[in-house]
């Protein structure tokens, strides 16, 4: 577990990292949104979720009031994270299970 939960955090870094630096501290305008559905895509979210995404962050930013590029970034994870449905609940097995007869 511990090398899958390393190799997320190298993901994690490595995308985040790359949003952090796009994002300087200009004003938004269409080439922010497209580097950062550039870096959506790259990042295998697919083209339908890469556009939900950013209609999700445009309206963000809209009733945020958020005018700067840096400031996209806690709005995009929150956006991202918005995407994610919870898990199912863990169903215990309805008996012991036997490895050996």
């Amino acid at each position: 577990m511990g090398i899958f939960r390393s190799g997320m955090a190298k993901t994690r870094q490595s995308f985040f990292g790359r949003i952090a630096q796009m994002l300087g501290s200009s004003d938004i305008d269409d080439e922010t949104w497209d580097d950062i559905e550039a870096v959506l895509i790259q990042a295998d979210l697919g083209v339908e979720t890469t556009q939900t995404v950013i209609e999700n962050l445009k309206a963000r930013a809209r009733k945020q009031g958020i005018k700067q590029a840096n400031q996209l970034h806690q709005a995009l994870k929150d956006t991202l994270r918005d995407l994610l449905e919870p898990p199912p609940p863990l169903k215990p097995p309805p008996a012991p299970l036997r490895l050996f007869p």
